[in-house]
C-alpha cells in the first residue's frame, strides 16, 4: 500500500459519509465504495469496484455503473481500445459535499494521464 495506513483508509469510510452517499439511491456497499473513490482518486475500474464487493462481473456492476453514469454522477472514460477498461471519474458535486469535500481536486477534469496516475 502507498503511504496511506490501513487506518486512514477505513477512516475516510466513516458511517456518516456511507449514509450521506446512499442517500443518493446507493446500497451501502456501494456507498462504502464510492467514499472511497470520492476521496482517494475520483476515478475506478469496474474492476475495482467487483473487487470491493466481491463479486464477478455480471449484472451488479453493470448496474451500479448504468446508475452512476445515468445520473450525471460520473463520467465514462475510454482511454485506449473498446473493452480493454473504462474509467469512471466520479464528478458530481453533491457528492463531494455529502461527505464534507465539496472542493476536492478529484471532482474537477483533467487530462487522461492524470487519470490513470490516480486509479
Amino acid at each position: 500500500m502507498s503511504s496511506m495506513s490501513l487506518r486512514d483508509l477505513s477512516d475516510s469510510a466513516r458511517p456518516e459519509r456511507v449514509n450521506a452517499v446512499a442517500i443518493f439511491g446507493f446500497t451501502e456497499r456501494q456507498a462504502r465504495f464510492l467514499v472511497r473513490v470520492l476521496v482517494h482518486a475520483g476515478v475506478f475500474l469496474e474492476r475495482q469496484y467487483c473487487t470491493f464487493a466481491d463479486i464477478t462481473h455480471g449484472q451488479k456492476s453493470h448496474d451500479f455503473l448504468v446508475k452512476l453514469v445515468g445520473r450525471g454522477y460520473a463520467t465514462a472514460i475510454t482511454p485506449g481500445a473498446l473493452h480493454r477498461g473504462r474509467l469512471f471519474h466520479v464528478q458530481y458535486k453533491p457528492l463531494y459535499e455529502a461527505i464534507g469535500e465539496p472542493n476536492n481536486r478529484h471532482r474537477k477534469p483533467t487530462e487522461l494521464s492524470a487519470l490513470n496516475r490516480r486509479g
